[in-house]
């Protein structure tokens, strides 16, 4: 039994999203008419991701997919929303079988996340130095970069990527929305019921390193619909968010 979805996408603006995956072809988001030079990953189930270098860094430039840890090993997948948050083990929830979702990736606790064995090899999942690295790379200043809840300026906009698929507010209409090339789409996240909410207007990321305040949470990052700065605060670690992977 696949997780209830509850798919909150009012006011979506109507734009046409260009989400055909090219190896290393130029690519165009249309909403903003940026071009990109895309290279390509390949995990361990085969599954294909676009990467695209930012600064000093190459990310992928699509959620991870894999129900595979990266030495053959099975995640496990929890069908049953009820026990979502009393997982101790890693594991991933997934969308329903829906061609909106098919870019979405699928979602992971941090226990997946801490096993160090998601991403492909000579990949890793981000710590607060990578993230901070993009960050300012994207012209956070300094002073903002350890700030806890949302920071910088329109940095999220510029990850951000598929405007028809976000509710429109202020983050799609900032007009560096999708300049990055890291295609940040609206998600959403598992919550503690084992439910899959706030698809169309919210994402995030998890952090490999420990929330300074709480030893029960992890760092991680996100955007909203109606911000075009960067969420960077401390998540349970029974939550499911999304990975991305940047090269080692």
């Amino acid at each position: 039994m696949k997780f209830l979805i509850s798919r909150i996408l009012p006011g979506i603006a109507v734009f046409l999203m260009y989400l055909v995956f090219v190896s290393c072809e130029k690519e165009d988001d249309n909403r903003t008419n940026y071009t990109f030079d895309y290279g390509s990953i390949v995990d361990i189930e085969g599954n294909t991701y676009r990467t695209i270098a930012i600064g000093t860094q190459e990310w992928m430039a699509d959620n991870l997919k894999t129900a595979t840890y990266n030495d053959g090993t099975p995640i496990y997948l929890e069908e049953n929303p009820e026990n979502w948050s009393e997982n101790l083990i890693g594991a991933y929830c997934e969308y329903d079988e829906n061609e909106d979702f098919e870019n979405y990736g699928v979602l992971y606790n941090y226990y997946a996340v801490n096993t160090n064995k998601l991403c492909p090899d000579g990949w890793h999942v981000p710590s607060e130095e990578d993230w901070q690295t993009l960050e300012l790379f994207l012209g956070m200043s300094q002073a903002n970069i350890d700030i806890t809840g949302f920071h910088g300026h329109n940095e999220g906009s510029m990850l951000a990527g598929g405007a028809s698929l976000w509710q429109n507010d202020v983050l799609t209409n900032n007009q560096e929305f999708g300049s990055s090339g890291f295609n940040a789409l609206p998600s959403g996240g598992c919550s503690i019921d084992g439910i899959i909410d706030n698809l169309g207007n919210f994402c995030s990321w998890w952090s490999t390193s420990p929330y300074l305040y709480d030893s029960t949470k992890t760092w991680y990052r996100g955007l909203l619909y109606d911000e075009s700065r960067i969420l960077r605060s401390g998540s349970p670690k029974y939550l499911g968010r999304s990975v991305r992977c940047v090269k080692n």
